[in-house]
């Protein structure tokens, strides 16, 4: 039996967190596409590209060479230069990420030729700032509002999103290096280089990443002092906590050990009651968040690596379920304060059965309350996601509920449905539906009155004579 081996597409894919950068191999980020950098759901950026005096420039070799660090080496094209045409090959780029909460990016680019060389870099990105689902199914809906400000003396570039009270917005600051202070022009970041025969420029750029209030800051030391950092301290830590095996086997034991680092790289922080746990995410990119049956699954086939991630989760759920039933039975009450019948269903099952048994039930709300819901409490009102029979959202966003809003939604849908039922009543046999239908011809009324008549005589005479079975000839025994 042959096996198929399904081979991704090419790409290079770094994370740590809840922020995930997918490029292409040559490190640009080409639109549309599914790749970018994504932060919890949304993707930040959506389009990233480099230029030398215009022209794009030719890959050599790079790659992910840990799982939140990447380094990419290429070489430039032939271009014209104000000072002459610039051979290809001529200049070496190499790019470096890594990212720590936010992004931070290295450009380095050196003069390998025995000629001085003058030209412009230039940077172009897109933010989109779409949801990361709509990325995954390719339709992407236009919400909300983007705008993009540069300021010269402060060198920081913010693209902000906007949608009612949901906020993302990406700063990015070109960091310490060398030349001349950053251009913001044609909607790109631009560097006028010069260099000499054999010399190096350096530049840093810096990413952070806001959701609403909350910023989350990228680091300020260089890719090859990422080994530094804290976190990466941490993580080397944890790696050596957990189960050693030594085994004469060397593929099993390298096996096991790109496993240990996999699920530590994997390790999704989130906020506690008091304190920073690790659970395991599902994947890269479109599910670096808390999956239920899936993450307690997946911490059960990991506690040959210790006990801290199943702790961790359940720590997770047992806060998140006091938090979200809480809320929920006090949207209840809430909904029962305006005089309508309301009930809270208990985390007993999956969220989807608990909507199907609603349905079945044919309950025509149902408010879902959830993590985001329950974060949003101290909101005048509070949030909670209302989900009609049929299956529809009733909006893209979360509704607000309070006493009078909930009277008008709940009790407008209840009357509505009583006047459907009032017209039906009123119209009697003569409604199909809610349209008025022509009464039977004469005709066929009898007809009908005739074959009623003669499906009740024949019912009649087989009760009255009883059923008599059928005479079933006998077989003549072989001679």
């Amino acid at each position: 039996m042959s096996f198929k081996v399904q081979v991704g597409p090419a790409q290079i894919a770094i994370h740590q967190g809840l922020t995930v950068l997918v490029t292409d191999p040559d490190g640009q980020v080409t639109w549309p596409s599914e790749r970018g950098l994504y932060f919890r759901d949304t993707r930040v950026i959506s389009a990233w590209a480099i230029y030398a005096n215009g022209e794009l420039w030719d890959l050599l070799n790079g790659g992910a060479v840990g799982y939140n660090v990447a380094r990419i080496f290429q070489t430039n094209r032939a271009f014209v230069s104000e000072d002459g045409p610039i051979a290809a090959r001529t200049l070496g780029l190499v790019i470096g990420r890594h990212i720590d909460g936010g992004v931070h990016e290295d450009i380095e680019i050196t003069n390998n030729s025995q000629n001085p060389v003058r030209f412009n870099l230039e940077i172009a990105m897109r933010a989109d700032f779409a949801d990361i689902f709509e990325v995954k199914s390719n339709q992407i809906v236009r919400r909300g509002r983007i705008t993009t400000s540069w300021s010269d003396r402060r060198q920081v570039m913010r693209i902000t999103y906007r949608n009612k009270d949901f906020c993302r917005e990406v700063i990015v600051r070109p960091g310490e290096g060398d030349g001349e202070p950053t251009v913001n022009a044609n909607g790109r970041l631009s560097f006028d280089i010069a260099l000499k025969a054999g010399q190096a420029w350096h530049r840093c750029l810096i990413y952070d990443l806001v959701d609403g209030e909350k910023r989350i800051r990228a680091p300020r030391q260089c890719a090859q002092f990422s080994e530094t950092l804290d976190r990466a301290v941490k993580m080397d830590k944890w790696q050596r906590t957990v189960l050693k095996i030594e085994t004469s086997n060397e593929e099993f034991y390298r096996c096991y050990n790109q496993g240990v680092q996999d699920m530590a790289a994997l390790r999704l922080p989130l906020e506690s009651t008091d304190h920073m746990v690790f659970v395991p995410a599902a994947g890269l990119p479109w599910f670096v968040a808390l999956f239920g049956r899936d993450t307690l699954i997946t911490c059960l086939q990991t506690l040959l690596f210790g006990p801290e991630l199943a702790r961790s989760a359940l720590e997770r759920y047992q806060s998140f379920t006091k938090l979200a039933e809480g809320y929920a039975r006090q949207v209840a009450d809430q909904v029962r304060a305006a005089g309508l019948r309301a009930e809270c269903d208990p985390a007993d099952a999956t969220l989807g059965a608990r909507i199907r048994r609603a349905r079945d039930r044919r309950i025509p709300y149902i408010a879902v309350i959830g993590d985001r819901e329950t974060a949003s409490v101290p909101d005048a009102g509070g949030r909670a996601a209302l989900r009609l029979r049929d299956g529809r959202l009733n909006g893209s966003s979360p509704a607000k509920l309070d006493s009078g809003q909930a009277f008008k939604v709940f009790a407008g849908a209840a009357v509505g449905r009583l006047q459907k039922a009032m017209t039906l009543f009123k119209a009697g046999t003569n409604a199909s539906g809610l349209v008025p239908q022509p009464r039977i011809s004469l005709p066929r009324r009898v007809a009908f009155v005739i074959i009623l008549v003669a499906a009740l005589g024949a019912s009649v005479l087989f009760i009255v004579h009883g059923y008599q079975p059928p005479t079933v000839p006998s077989i003549p025994a072989p001679r």
